[in-house]
């Protein structure tokens, strides 16, 4: 389950829907590769992790991943919300490179 304060509802094209922050989307794809196996969730952390190392974090991409497949959920998911919060400056950038869509508003 996704922290409540990873998310809030809000209205989106006149209907209310639930909005994640960029560490809720992380958090989620990381629920969806080791609880449900999903690849394109694995994807997702993949180029979060190369993300990150784009913007200086210490390790291979590589090396990355694989520590956060063998963190306990929680530290995982606190480790997320960390380097988001230290990574991420521009979030709808990184969201963007994370989720493999042009999202970004020129």
């Amino acid at each position: 389950m996704i922290p409540r304060e990873e998310w809030r509802t809000g209205m989106v094209g006149g209907k209310e829907e639930v909005l994640l922050s960029a560490s809720g989307v992380l958090i989620l794809a990381y629920l969806g590769w080791v609880d449900d196996h999903l690849p394109k969730c694995k994807e997702s952390l993949e180029r979060y992790c190369n993300y990150l190392n784009w913007q200086g974090y210490k390790g291979t991409a590589l090396g990355l991943l694989n520590a956060l497949m063998v963190m306990e959920r929680d530290s995982a998911i606190q480790w997320l919300r960390l380097t988001c919060q230290e990574y991420c400056l521009d979030e709808m950038e990184a969201m963007s490179l994370v989720l493999g869509a042009n999202i970004v508003e020129e």
